[in-house]
């Protein structure tokens, strides 16, 4: 996640684009959804008691639920700001045409028996 966001930090500085992220922030947000889960999962093993572990899990799925979606939507934010500052070129085009081709046919795959007996 650190890699991440500071390969997208620099993207962003080499536009001279605003930008809400830090690797910093990033390290933080997934050290307290680990924390978090690994606090629930403990309660888990450790309480008899099923309605008191499942309100402990319940508070902290919603706030490393929260975290998450804050830090994915200032991601996302930054990211959308450096794709409409930047040119699309051919190879852009060419993975998203694969990206397509590929999901496609995974869908494909997955939901039709004919497009399988077809493969």
């Amino acid at each position: 996640m650190h890699a991440d966001a500071r390969s997208y930090v620099e993207l962003l500085d080499r536009r001279n684009l605003p930008n809400s992220l830090s690797p910093f922030k990033a390290i933080i947000v997934v050290s307290i959804w680990f924390t978090l889960d690994k606090i629930g999962l403990r309660d888990n093993l450790r309480h008899a008691d099923f309605r008191d572990t499942c309100h402990n899990n319940a508070g902290g799925l919603v706030i490393s639920t929260a975290l998450l979606t804050w830090f994915m939507v200032s991601a996302q934010t930054d990211i959308n700001r450096y794709w409409l500052s930047a040119r699309i070129g051919i190879g852009e085009v060419i993975i998203t045409v694969l990206a397509i081709y590929i999901w496609h046919d995974a869908i494909m795959l997955a939901f039709s028996e004919s497009y399988r007996a077809s493969r």
